[in-house]
């Protein structure tokens, strides 16, 4: 028998199929965006079916198979209110006999953490904080910059005039763009302007051209540090005022997404942080995927729907 556990947001969706004792049998990642809020049920049922074929067909093993499994797709929590997942939820029934279909959060965190109790902050595509406790949770949305808003900025940087054709940021952009970034960001309709891609690459896009041109970070550094500042007041303030956290407790601060891989805005935000709660442990791996925290919760924290 096996476990299955399943990561889907907001630019892929990662399966993960193990024995009973953890050990890696088969894994696959489809980048298709899979945040329901997003995307809609029909979008995240196809990607599902998509993953659960190339499971079958590739790695000699059938859902049936399949002992547990836990489902952490990006707005799919038993009380996220978002239409359509209940649409999902039949579906999944119809594949898996035992599983758990929940919000994506807290699979991220116990992907990293050890204990079920702690925060998770995430600055991935989006942007919330998520306090794990004796079963329960307690999530705020968009109390940072995630790659969304960064993108968003780095446009209207470009569009007043603060980011301009001499500089390199504006060249990296406009070669990713393949068209002025004045022409795309005039160009976007109010949908595009929530959800495009493009804007939400920006990020990866700039920091992977960092690495080899300083000139890059050296144009960014005063937005980094107010976003790194930004992070390091919220998490230190929701964490006192809303989480009750005192500064003498330990307890497990995770770092998720990838606005944490500017190692500015990591190192500074760890560092505010820090000055309030000196003995919380701040865990920050980005080697270890979500969906690893979705096969142990598959394992062992797994409870019927």
């Amino acid at each position: 028998m096996y476990l299955l556990g399943v990561d889907g947001g907001s630019t892929k969706i990662d399966f993960l199929v193990t024995d009973l004792k953890g050990k890696k049998v088969f894994e696959h990642r489809i980048y298709s965006g899979s945040n329901l809020k997003y995307v809609g049920p029909d979008n995240v049922i196809k990607n599902l079916q998509k993953g659960f074929e190339i499971i079958e067909a590739n790695s000699g093993i059938q859902l049936q198979d399949i002992s547990s499994a836990y489902l952490g797709i990006a707005e799919c929590g038993e009380h996220s209110g978002i239409l359509g997942r209940d649409d999902v939820m039949e579906f999944v029934k119809q594949h898996l006999h035992n599983f758990v279909l929940a919000d994506d959060q807290f699979s991220v965190f116990y992907s990293i953490a050890n204990s079920p109790n702690g925060v998770l902050a995430n600055a991935g595509t989006g942007s919330n904080i998520n306090r794990f406790h004796n079963g329960l949770s307690r999530t705020y949305k968009s109390l940072g910059h995630g790659g969304r808003d960064f993108g968003k900025l780095i446009l209207l940087k470009i569009k007043y005039g603060v980011i301009t054709p001499k500089h390199a940021t504006y060249k990296v952009i406009e070669e990713f763009l393949e068209e002025k970034p004045e022409d795309f960001y005039h160009d976007l309709s109010p949908s595009d302007y929530i959800i495009h891609p493009k804007i939400t690459q920006l990020a990866k896009t700039l920091h992977v051209a960092g690495k080899t041109n300083p000139k890059i970070l050296q144009e960014l550094k005063e937005t980094l540090v107010m976003i790194a500042g930004r992070w390091g007041s919220k998490i230190s303030a929701y964490c006192y005022a809303n989480f009750n956290y005192k500064p003498e407790e330990e307890f497990d601060i995770v770092l998720t997404g990838g606005m944490w891989g500017w190692t500015i805005i990591k190192d500074i935000a760890v560092q505010e942080i820090a000055r309030v709660f000196p003995k919380a442990k701040i865990l920050h791996k980005p080697d270890i995927k979500p969906v690893v925290g979705c096969v142990k919760l598959a394992g062992g924290k797994l409870k019927n729907q």
